[in-house]
């Protein structure tokens, strides 16, 4: 028998993770991350007296009684992972850089998770303003991993009364954000009135994505949030959460002034030739907290897929 060839190579293919790009449009915190708390003042939302063509006088004055948001930075740790001196020789990949790499990258998801989560929930931990997706097009292909049936399409028209939730909150127009899964992004691209816009020229893909539309600044990931089929959020930050069989995909539209998140450096850590392990451990932490910024919850409104069967 001929004796054979097997090569063995030094690329190795690494996990792949969500896109976190979204981040950089909240406000930075990220100064104040070793607090035990962060305190976000608030002015009180009752709205002034005016008073038309005073006849009186002295005008009465009153004294506004202002409020304070608070939230908390987590300590993000990994499990720790061990690769021993023999294996370090034996393998034809760089196997130590690789656990670093994707720790990082781990630690970097997490961060994004749950930035997703808690500015959607809210500070006061309620679901704020949830908006169902509302086509008559119930399809089966747009579903969080594990979820089965069918769901609502998400289109042109549920983005229309994400706008209108924000108008008629009195958020500025400039500065707002929709981050969208990839299956109700895909369910958006194929909606008649997206193609026509694309058709017409009115709205340009950019590599292959949507930019901007209807005044929001979209970026896509492969999941953002999830809830139940009454809309109510789930936290897929957990580490014991599963998805449930009726769950449903969620999109968050906000205002960039109205979320803010609080993060440490990343720290990854190697300590060297541990007698017990035969080799390195390699773990590391991040500090990161994120909220809503606004206790009445405006400036944030999240889209559900609306549950068929």
């Amino acid at each position: 028998m001929p004796l054979e060839k097997s090569y063995f190579l030094p690329d190795l293919q690494e996990a792949l993770y969500k896109n976190n790009d979204f981040l950089t449009d909240s406000v930075s915190h990220d100064a104040f991350f070793d607090g035990k708390y962060i305190n976000v003042p608030q002015t009180n939302s009752s709205p002034n007296s005016v008073i038309v063509n005073p006849t009186s006088f002295p005008l009465t004055a009153v004294q506004r009684t202002d409020d304070n948001l608070v939230y908390a930075p987590d300590t993000i740790a990994l499990v720790p992972q061990f690769v021993t001196d023999i294996e370090s020789f034996q393998v034809a990949y760089p196997k130590r850089q690789s656990i670093m790499y994707n720790q990082y990258k781990t630690l970097g998801q997490v961060v994004g998770d749950k930035a997703l989560y808690n500015w959607a929930k809210g500070n006061s931990g309620s679901n704020g303003t949830v908006i169902f997706t509302s086509s008559t097009t119930a399809v089966g292909t747009s579903l969080p991993t594990g979820a089965t049936g069918t769901r609502k399409k998400f289109t042109a028209n549920d983005l229309a009364s994400a706008k209108q939730s924000l108008d008629k909150q009195n958020i500025p127009s400039g500065d707002r954000v929709a981050v969208i899964s990839s299956d109700m992004m895909n369910d958006l691209l194929t909606d008649p009135a997206i193609q026509q816009y694309l058709s017409l020229g009115t709205i340009t893909m950019i590599d292959g994505k949507l930019p901007k539309l209807y005044g929001f600044k979209i970026y896509e990931r492969s999941s953002v949030l999830v809830y139940d089929k009454f809309g109510v959020i789930r936290d897929n930050t957990s580490s014991s959460f599963t998805t449930a069989s009726t769950d449903c995909h969620g999109a968050i539209f906000y205002s960039a002034s109205a979320v803010g998140r609080a993060q440490g450096n990343m720290d990854i850590e190697a300590i060297r030739q541990v007698a017990l392990y035969l080799g390195d451990i390699i773990g590391g932490y991040v500090q990161f907290g994120s909220s809503a910024l606004r206790k009445d919850g405006k400036g944030i409104v999240t889209i559900a897929q609306k549950w068929v069967s």
